[in-house]
């Protein structure tokens, strides 16, 4: 029988309208300044995904940081602000590194620090360029990526704890308890029946089987030995 499926919530529509709506406003804002770690995003998410190259826990802060990266490479490559750049380049990838290799509070904290100061930079510069304009352009997808990779980053530790927590903690004590009273509770049900079965199979009535003799009880038998003694 199949389960019944849940009701969705009212809000979950209107909460998945509002995204999608707010999802095309910024992108036709950005334009080409959201292109690159868009793109740079979903092929490493398709990467880690198909292949065994997948990180553990925080897949979607590193896709994020990672498209970030790549982002700042191939504009770097591009326009030769290797001086602007570098810095945000060297110290992501160290993060991400570590985050990758040892899954865990203290890599997700650095990360998480790096971004969350990068982030008020880039709101600070944000605030003193024009709107509309390019640089307000790529500060406002850097800002939105920056809170991705945050977002992401505290999904993954929770993930990570609660993982960590189910495999630390004991096996339930009642589960033996239960098992054994079910086991008790079928022997005494059980046990009757076969009692009864082979009380009535030992004392059938001679009625009902022609030519079979009544079972004799023990006084008959001592009858019997007394009777024979006198003879002899």
């Amino acid at each position: 029988m199949a389960e019944p499926t849940k009701p969705t919530h009212p809000l979950a529509s209107v909460g998945a309208i509002a995204g999608a709506a707010g999802g095309v406003a910024f992108s036709r804002y950005a334009g080409p300044s959201l292109w690159i770690p868009s793109v740079a995003t979903v092929l490493l998410l398709l990467l880690f995904t198909k292949t065994p190259l997948r990180p553990k826990f925080f897949l979607g802060a590193i896709s994020t940081t990672g498209g970030h990266v790549l982002w700042f490479l191939v504009a770097s490559f591009v326009a030769q602000i290797w001086a602007a750049t570098a810095l945000d380049i060297v110290i992501l990838s160290i993060g991400i590194l570590w985050l990758w290799l040892r899954p865990g509070l203290a890599p997700a904290f650095f990360l998480g620090l790096v971004q969350l100061g990068s982030l008020a930079y880039n709101a600070y510069l944000l605030t003193s360029n024009p709107v509309g304009s390019l640089v307000h352009k790529a500060l406002t997808v850097h800002c939105i990526w920056r809170l991705i990779a945050l977002v992401c980053l505290v999904t993954g530790y929770l993930k990570l704890r609660r993982e960590r927590l189910a495999a630390a903690s004991p096996p339930p004590l009642h589960e033996p308890v239960k098992l054994q009273r079910t086991s008790n509770h079928a022997l005494q049900r059980t046990a009757p029946r076969v009692t009864v079965a082979a009380i009535s199979s030992s004392y059938v009535s001679p009625a009902l089987h022609p030519g079979a003799t009544a079972p004799r009880s023990g006084f008959a038998e001592l009858g019997r030995s007394a009777q024979e003694a006198e003879a002899d």
